[in-house]
């Protein structure tokens, strides 16, 4: 019963204390904003628990019921749809029929109950399949007890509430906690703006879709004497902020600080709070340099002050900072991290004696490692590393124990992450986005680095693949860590992980385990806390237990039926006795195993010979661009294997070192407006001008024969364009085309966008019966996740329906689209799981967002799988082009591969005839250079050119076509 238990998606957690217990919502005062948080009293006492009705059920069944309680002691019944004062109408659900290899045919239901009785008293259930009892003291700590022969289980959980009103999306909570017991909360409440007009919009009047009137807002809330209170807000309204953080001075003084967006430069900033005056001081800017500075986070000086650390960019790359606030002044900011290489993630916590600790992690060698900092008066000490191994070790989480002694949690993954990975890639591969995660955990006292003797385990995830060549696998995912150490000084590590075994659906919520003795505890569930992936609970600590607070938009199986994200509240309270942890010493660079070889030993150097490589035509000088845009992540990522959003930035600014990405969610997350801000403020706050851009795109996605498409802007704040309903506009027909996709090249039109179609024939692909050359001037001929679809001849290509990925649509390979005289550039990108073997280059007159959009409207671009180098021009003419001439049509080819060049074949396609291989070539040389002539061309043919370039070890790269009429 108990390894079935693990397999339902629950909404529960641990217990909660008898005397510490429910929140009665009370009605907010007219006068607060939207998005402030709700008033609540606590009663006296209260018992949490959660049902699962119908484990055994192998057919839908009434499991309505009521506890048999008087009506005022059913303080809230949630999950299911309550009946009365005491009662609930639910049934068990058949699960899905791409579930059922991982589930039984059916889910029970679930619901969460809070109660206000004694823990000894003996609570009746009666359901329409049975009655049965328990005593609350009976159920033990994140244990399910059976009753009904096994159909039903109970157990309890955390008393927790909403505790922020529902008009807004409230999320990304920080928590202090004040000498006088009083706990502080600040958080981002966003309000969407202006509503999309949908049939507007489908009928080709597309202004409601530019965003008007929306943007955040941050606000302060306290739990003081049994009441959670609304305060304040912090920042006026329709802003463009980042994560706050909040720390009590010992003289009660409260600082928030957060990142924030200001006439188009991220900075950190930071504002006093009085409590004793209920007072606010002055906005403080804490950076000034150019260049986004984000992720701020603070802990206290011990005075009137605060320390506020922040990833910041320094003209080269990030580095983490550091910089003292008081009244009025901010201190010159202190260059915690030194290295070369990009800095991420920072961590800091203040220790007993004072000492402020920083915590970040580095890719200073090709791999993330961890490190800390101690400061004592500000002045620092030499960074320590904590987990240097060539393993994926980032996102550290820190905090101190009343010994001194300083606790690190981070995430961990394999070697080789974000490097070449796909899911028919023969070769050498590396790790991919969030294959496998962990949760480590390190302690350093007295100079000495030490770990619990025993690792964190948690549920194993299922990883299907849409390959069925590919077999599933299973695999630990644990990420997001958040640590804090209780009273009796027991580390305690929250983190995220997606509730179901089967792994189906963009759905995690969170959980906590603590280390004492040497071992770790059953897992914690908080109750009602899914939501995306990257959701970092608050903490406060006092000598009764744990405060959590925590976003959670509710949703239940994916994104899809995910409600307004808002705020909870759950109490731990500390129980058990202490017991010193059992650890054992160990190195920072520990690595089991042989030492990994390097993917691409010679990346750096083929990535600089790109980035200087320059091509003069006329008094035009185009440089090279490398990225990509379709890497899919939480936002749509069907199932727990994409990984957080950031994760794009770090593999587009570090694993592959870009000059450009474009996330590829699916309408920024199936149009739903919140996932669309969060990613349009980070496509924002990690574009870098003249050396990293981010892209405003998305999937669009229809199935053939209209097919999925991507989509790019330039620039911020447009909204995905809503489908038209029905078959006959989606797909339309073979002669006229689909209403769908030309509403489509009008919203591209109107606000100055481009799209490309992908997976061209596969079942998301296209017949080509619509195409307009501005709007959707290239395609991706070549998908990391999949194959290739340039013919079906042609390397990596599908040959037939058996040997295919997701269908076996012939009409939709590219020569058929050359052959109806379609002009398409080509580019490759990634799209799920795959890493590093997809680029989009682009020659770019200028580095920037317009820039790339001309160039992808030029076809002055190619696709391919490493870093080749490829340029062919025909005359003063440039690949991608259209253009007559006098002479026979000479390709001027010239490859720097990335290994010996094995072949080069050149492809031409005669007007309205099937492209043929016309010429091929085997250099067996890594750099080559060479022409071409067709000297069989009649006066007045028109044609089409490209070259495809394969490697020894068969990588590929496929120029852009030219388009020649030769009139002598």
């Amino acid at each position: 019963m108990q390894a079935r238990l693990v397999r339902y998606l629950s909404i529960g957690g641990i217990l909660a204390g008898v005397t510490f217990a429910f929140y009665h919502l009370a009605a907010r005062p007219a006068s607060q904003p939207p998005g402030a948080a709700s008033a609540a009293t606590l009663p006296v006492r209260a018992v949490a628990v959660r049902l699962q009705l119908g484990l055994l059920d192998e057919k839908p069944a009434d499991w309505s019921g009521q506890f048999r309680l008087p009506a005022a002691r059913v303080l809230a019944i949630e999950g299911v749809e309550r009946s009365g004062a005491t009662g609930w109408r639910a049934k068990s659900t058949v699960v899905p029929k791409n579930l059922r290899q991982q589930e039984p045919p059916v889910r029970p239901a679930v619901l969460l109950a809070t109660l206000d009785v004694d823990a000894t008293q003996l609570v009746e259930i009666e359901t329409v399949q049975g009655r049965f009892a328990f005593r609350p003291n009976e159920l033990e700590w994140a244990k399910p007890r059976a009753f009904l022969k096994g159909a039903v289980t109970v157990e309890r959980v955390p008393v927790s509430v909403p505790i922020s009103a529902a008009q807004t999306h409230d999320d990304f909570p920080a928590l202090a906690r004040a000498l006088d017991g009083t706990v502080w909360c600040v958080y981002v409440s966003y309000a969407p703006g202006d509503p999309v007009d949908e049939e507007a919009a489908r009928n080709g009047k597309f202004d409601s879709l530019l965003a008007r009137n929306n943007g955040d807002q941050i606000h302060l809330a306290r739990y003081q004497a049994g009441q959670w209170n609304y305060v304040a807000a912090v920042t006026g309204e329709k802003r463009d902020v980042w994560k706050p953080s909040v720390v009590v001075t010992a003289k009660g003084t409260l600082w928030i600080v957060w990142a924030e967006n200001v006439n188009g430069n991220w900075d950190i900033y930071a504002r006093s709070f009085e409590p004793a005056r209920n007072d606010f001081g002055p906005t403080l800017r804490v950076s000034s340099a150019s260049g986004p500075d984000t992720n701020a986070v603070a802990a206290t000086d011990g005075a009137m002050g605060a320390w506020v650390a922040w990833q910041g960019w320094n003209g080269k790359d990030f580095d983490i900072w550091l910089a003292r606030v008081q009244p009025g002044e901010v201190g010159q900011p202190i260059r915690v991290s030194t290295s070369p290489a990009n800095d991420w993630y920072p961590a800091i916590a203040t220790g007993i004696d004072g000492t402020v600790w920083v915590a970040w992690d580095t890719y200073h060698k090709g791999d993330y490692d961890v490190y800390v900092r101690a400061f004592r008066n500000g002045v620092g000490g030499d960074a320590i590393p904590v987990a240097t191994s060539p393993r994926y070790e980032a996102r550290p989480s820190i905090g101190t124990d009343s010994q001194g002694r300083l606790w690190v949690a981070y995430e961990d993954a394999d070697v080789n992450w974000g490097k070449d990975y796909g899911q028919r890639w023969p070769w050498k591969q590396g790790v991919p986005f969030y294959r496998e995660r962990f949760i480590k955990l390190r302690q350093l006292t007295a100079g000495r680095l030490v770990e619990p003797v025993v690792s964190m385990t948690a549920l194993l995830h299922d990883t299907p693949y849409d390959d069925t060549f590919k077999v599933s696998e299973y695999a630990q995912r644990t990420s997001i860590p958040v640590l804090a150490v209780d009273s009796l000084g027991r580390p305690w590590i929250f983190y995220r992980r997606h509730p179901l075994a089967a792994g189906r659906g963009e759905i995690w919520a969170s959980y906590a385990r603590y280390y004492q003795g040497g071992r770790w505890s059953e897992e914690i569930e908080l109750p009602g806390s899914t939501g995306r992936l990257d959701v970092k609970p608050a903490i406060a600590v006092d000598s009764r237990g744990l405060f959590v607070v925590y976003s959670t938009d509710d949703r239940r199986q994916n994104i899809r039926d995910s409600k307004v994200s808002h705020l909870r509240l759950a109490w731990i309270p500390t129980f058990g006795t202490a017991e010193e942890p059992v650890m054992r010493v160990v190195s920072p660079e520990i690595f089991i195993g042989s030492r990994p070889e390097p993917v691409h030993p010679n990346e750096a150097q083929d990535v600089e010979r790109l980035r200087s490589y320059r091509i003069r035509l006329g008094t035009k000088e185009l440089r090279y661009l490398r990225g990509e845009f379709h890497r899919h992540t939480e936002f749509s990522a069907h199932r727990d294997w994409d990984g957080p959003l950031e994760e794009v930035w770090r593999y587009g600014w570090d694993v592959a070192n870009l000059d450009w990405i474009g996330p590829g969610d699916h309408d920024y997350g199936y149009g739903l407006d919140y996932p669309w801000w969060l990613t349009q403020k980070q496509s924002d706050m990690y574009h870098v001008p003249g050396r990293f851009l981010i892209m405003f795109t998305y999937e669009r996605s229809t199935p053939y024969p209209s097919g999925h498409r991507n989509v790019m802007f330039a620039r911020r704040g447009i909204r995905p364009v809503p489908r038209l309903q029905g078959d006959a506009n989606v797909f339309g027909t073979a002669e006229k085309g689909a209403p769908d996709v030309k509403n489509l090249y009008a919203y591209l039109r109107y606000f100055g966008g481009i799209c490309a179609s992908h997976t061209t024939a596969s079942d998301m692909g296209t017949d080509w019966r619509d195409h307009d050359p501005e709007l959707e001037p290239v395609v991706e001929i070549f998908q990391g996740h999949r194959l290739n679809y340039e013919e079906p001849n042609a390397p990596m290509a599908p040959r037939g329906p058996e040997d295919t990925i997701q269908g076996f649509r012939p009409q939709g390979f590219v020569w058929n689209a050359l052959r109806k005289g379609l002009r398409l550039g080509f580019q490759a990108s990634s799209d799920h799981l795959s890493t590093h073997i997809s680029y989009a280059i682009v020659l770019a007159e200028e580095a920037t967002r317009e820039g790339i959009i001309q160039a992808f409207k030029q076809r002055h671009c190619y696709a391919a799988q490493d870093n080749i180098l490829l340029d062919v021009r025909c005359g003063q003419h440039l690949m991608g082009e259209t253009f007559v001439i006098r002479e026979w049509p000479r390709l001027d080819i010239r490859v720097v591969g990335t290994a010996p060049v094995a072949s080069l074949r050149i492809i031409r396609q005669l007007e309205g005839q099937m492209p043929t291989y016309v010429a091929s070539f085997e250099p067996n040389q890594q750099e080559v250079q060479l022409s071409w002539s067709d000297r069989n061309l009649e006066p007045g043919t028109r044609v089409m050119y490209y070259v495809r370039v394969e490697q020894h070890d068969r990588k590929l790269a496929w120029s852009s076509p030219l388009w020649i009429e030769y009139r002598p």
